[in-house]
């Protein structure tokens, strides 16, 4: 009975000049542990970055209760806004991996420091003409619900980046994020 309780094992035998061929029908060799998990989710949670932006506007612009003087400008802002997070879904997507366990050395870290700033202030320079006009529309109210929108925002980054890190924040803080851009991040 505990032989038939076993389960089958497959057994791949090479061929002499076989190359391998028969080893990679069964997919590459594992690596670390959870790596492969952990690459799923990062690539998760880079096609969700633009789905995420979109909900979030869709939210604002319901809750702002718009004036029809109010909707283009705003409609202006979400286009500046919604392209800055289609190039960040698509960097994240491209931005390079390393392997775990690798750290990277103190230039390294500081010129990808730079880079990060640097997009970051053009993304600033980007989208500042529009939401400063729909800012100047909006009435006390709706000022007030546009940054708790932004708070609610912030708080949905923060968990996304500590998913995408392994739940550790690596020294990130508001304004730092990978993902952050706008006041809607």
């Amino acid at each position: 009975d505990a032989a038939a309780a076993r389960k089958p094992v497959m057994i791949a035998q090479l061929a002499p000049g076989d190359g391998g061929a028969a080893r990679s029908e069964l997919g590459p060799p594992p690596g670390p542990p959870g790596m492969e998990d952990r690459m799923m989710r990062r690539g998760q949670v880079c096609q969700d970055l633009y789905a995420h932006k979109v909900g979030e506007l869709a939210f604002l612009e319901t809750k702002l209760s718009l004036t029809g003087a109010q909707a283009p400008l705003f409609a202006r802002w979400k286009q500046a806004s919604l392209d800055i997070a289609k190039r960040h879904e698509s960097d994240c997507a491209t931005r390079e991996r390393r392997e775990p366990g690798q750290r990277r050395d103190m230039m390294t870290r500081l010129n990808m420091e730079e880079t990060m700033l640097k997009r970051r202030l053009a993304d600033i320079d980007a989208e500042r003409p529009s939401l400063g006009a729909l800012y100047a529309s909006l009435n006390a109210e709706q000022k007030q619900e546009f940054g708790h929108a932004a708070m609610r925002a912030l708080g949905g980054r923060m968990g996304m980046m500590m998913g995408m890190m392994g739940g550790h924040r690596h020294g990130m803080g508001p304004g730092r994020g990978p993902m952050d851009h706008g006041p809607m991040g």
